[in-house]
């Protein structure tokens, strides 16, 4: 079993910055303000350990240390004021957005277990930390959130938290595992967004 403390921090502050950039690359092209890119930057970084945090009664990180801060409002005006460079290096969102939501899945999945949580909280805290702060950009940009849109989204994050979990059940959580979780939920979440795979709706005539 590894000690979680610092690999979680590094896991934490990684997917704060990797998410606000989304959110601020977000702002910047839909022409928002450099207070409306802070604020959305802050919003997507910070909003899935919020609700990570919240769940389980945990005082929120997001607005208990201040490295978190720091990186999110780093992140924001590297957006606003790079955005020429930075997006071209980001390009497709998506892949910046697969990159927090894989870290974010890992470090929600730990903060469930740090505490002792039941196996099915862990999963479930890995998938809310890994997809709300893509929603809340969403909605605060006022787009459509992909988890909404049928897109394989959640069921990579899912996934990654299952085999993070389930590898601790044994006694087998390392470094590596983590690691490798984090790569399969990335990897998964590129190929959804490359190759367009749809989660099953249904038909509804009217």
């Amino acid at each position: 079993m590894i000690a979680a403390t610092q690999l979680q921090l590094f896991l934490d502050v990684l997917g704060v910055f990797v998410f606000a950039i989304t959110g601020a690359l977000t702002a910047v092209r839909r022409d928002f303000d450099i207070v409306g890119v802070l604020v959305l930057a802050l919003m997507t970084g910070l909003g899935g350990g919020l609700l990570r945090d919240v769940a389980p009664d945990i005082p929120p990180s997001g607005i208990s240390d201040w490295r978190l801060v720091t990186a999110a409002l780093v992140a924001g005006l590297a957006g606003f004021f790079f955005h020429p460079h930075v997006g071209k290096l980001a390009r497709p969102i998506a892949v910046v957005d697969a990159a927090g939501l894989a870290v974010f899945t890992a470090s929600g999945t730990m903060t469930g277990l740090a505490i002792g949580a039941p196996p099915l909280m862990c999963v479930m805290g890995g998938m809310a930390t890994a997809i709300g702060g893509g929603i809340l950009r969403d909605v605060l940009a006022d787009t459509s959130p992909a988890v909404f849109r049928g897109e394989w989204y959640a069921a990579p994050a899912l996934l990654g938290s299952f085999i993070i979990v389930t590898a601790s059940s044994y006694g087998a959580l390392n470094h590596a595992v983590v690691w490798a979780a984090v790569a399969l939920t990335f990897g998964l979440r590129v190929s959804a967004a490359r190759w367009h795979l749809q989660a099953p709706r249904s038909s509804v005539e009217g």
